[in-house]
């Protein structure tokens, strides 16, 4: 009797599961709404966005998985090395810097590296100044993704002191760079620029 009852117990508790394996694989799908479950193997977690589904809160639903660019599309960076690399005695330093100002400068170049960030003028107003904060420096290879709206990697070589500053000025400006013409060799005298100076 005892096994009777034990029997018929398991039968009640697995009914749930044998009418779900019975029903077709084309019927309608439920009207109650369910959970999704999300199989481990998800390749984009992309395609994952909390939101409702069915009606149900705290679901997760499915997007369209999002396909990947092919091989040939993606940008892969260009770079461009003096061998010879820093002379005795000079630092070899990577500062980043906006494509666009990259694309007429290459091995050898001289160039002056220039900062723009905020400074509170004596009237205690915040405006954008413009710094030279070094100049006539020895480019040492140029790195470029082909997106000019992306950052490239200048790489200057540079003497000790030198490098203290251009790392200074990755942490606090927004860094610009001027291409000198060949046999440009001197260091001028620069003085701050801000922009409101050019409707005085």
């Amino acid at each position: 009797m005892i096994k009777n009852d034990l029997l018929l117990t398991l039968l009640l508790l697995s009914a749930p599961c044998l009418r779900a394996a019975a029903q077709p694989a084309d019927a309608a799908p439920a009207t109650e709404p369910a959970d999704i479950i999300v199989p481990l193997n998800v390749r984009d977690p992309s395609a994952l966005v909390m939101g409702i589904a069915g009606g149900a809160p705290n679901t997760l639903s499915v997007e369209a998985p999002v396909r990947a660019p092919a091989a040939g599309a993606l940008k892969v960076a260009k770079s461009s090395f003096d061998k010879a690399g820093p002379a005795r005695g000079r630092r070899s330093v990577g500062v980043p810097v906006p494509e666009d100002q990259l694309l007429t400068v290459k091995p050898g170049d001289r160039v002056d590296l220039l900062a723009v960030f905020d400074r509170v003028n004596g009237a205690g107003v915040k405006e954008k100044t413009a710094a030279t904060i070094l100049q006539n420096v020895k480019v040492l290879g140029v790195t470029t993704s082909a997106d000019l709206r992306a950052t490239g990697v200048l790489t200057l070589e540079l003497n000790p002191i030198e490098a203290q500053y251009a790392l200074l000025g990755v942490r606090q400006a927004d860094l610009g760079v001027a291409v000198r013409s060949p046999g440009d060799d001197e260091k001028y005298p620069m003085e701050m620029s801000a922009f409101f100076r050019l409707f005085r």
